[in-house]
């Protein structure tokens, strides 16, 4: 058994996450659901970790589009960036929200054709495209649409889910949730509805009889968990990140240099004793230093 773990923009949960699906024995599969920017817009696809190098570029990813964040609607990472951190990660068009399906429900269809194929170079099999059953709107032709679109460009689709929540019963829940966050109210008749209580998590048993007439979709799953093998040596030793220090400086001697410019510029300006300030700061840098 394997299950997959993909929030948006976020690999915070990954440790415990790991930790719970050990322990259960069932295999988990790292991943994010990720915005992109290009040119015609942007659009969403999920990124899952086959081994260590993909989980750090996915994790550089994540950390890029925080930093560069210059939108409302949430962080986001540019087209190029995936370019050039592919390695080590599956690629996963998802249905509805993703710059093919888009273009397919637009009724682009060469354009979706060229999008896609633009795609299957640089990820090579490790491009997939998604289609879903939530019983939503567009869901259906966007399945119809993704799997012709597949079969004519020798590229594997993959049944989804789109989870947001745990049991059918909690979709209310759910809803509630997501009306406090958008500031509007549960009974609003003009509120958009982007969800159904058909996104809680199904068992392979209910996903067998959702897409009994596309057996391969289902097939395509269990090929992309056995890629999919990161694994975390955990408590056994600290991985600290290379910190860059100029050149003929340790590490201990650049972080006193550091302190003790900080500590004169926000000193500048007071009339205080300034040499018990510095040797305060002495002293702490000593205990920093001496536990490594």
């Amino acid at each position: 058994d394997s299950i997959a773990l993909t929030d948006d923009f976020s690999l915070f949960s990954a440790i415990k996450f790991y930790q719970k699906s050990i322990a259960l024995g069932v295999k988990p599969i790292f991943g994010a659901s990720l915005s992109l920017t290009s040119e015609s817009g942007r659009y969403d696809v999920i990124l899952l970790c086959q081994n260590h190098q993909g989980y750090l570029n996915l994790s550089e990813m994540i950390s890029k589009g925080f930093l560069n964040q210059q939108s409302f609607e949430g962080p986001t990472v540019n087209e190029q960036e995936l370019l050039s951190h592919n390695e080590g990660l599956i690629m996963i068009s998802k249905a509805i929200d993703s710059d093919i399906s888009q273009l397919l429900l637009a009724n682009k269809l060469k354009l979706a054709e060229k999008k896609a194929l633009n795609w299957k170079p640089i990820f090579g099999n490790r491009y997939y495209m998604a289609a879903q059953r939530t019983d939503r709107f567009d869901d259906e032709q966007q399945l119809h649409l993704t799997v012709d679109l597949g079969l004519a460009l020798d590229i594997p689709v993959v049944a989804t889910n789109d989870v947001q929540f745990l049991y059918k019963n909690d979709y209310q829940a759910h809803e509630a949730r997501i009306c406090i966050a958008e500031g509007v109210l549960l009974d609003d008749a003009l509120r958009l509805r982007r969800f159904s209580e058909s996104q809680f998590l199904k068992s392979a048993n209910e996903m067998d009889e959702l897409f009994v007439d596309f057996p391969s979709l289902l097939k395509n799953t269990v090929e992309i968990s056995k890629r999919c093998n990161l694994h975390f040596e955990l408590f056994k030793k600290n991985y600290l990140p290379v910190f860059p220090t100029p050149q003929g400086l340790s590490i201990a001697q650049y972080f006193k240099e550091e302190s003790e410019k900080g500590l004169r510029e926000r000193l500048k300006s007071l009339s205080v004793d300034k040499e018990l300030y510095f040797n305060r700061l002495d002293f702490e840098l000593s205990v920093i230093l001496e536990m490594n």
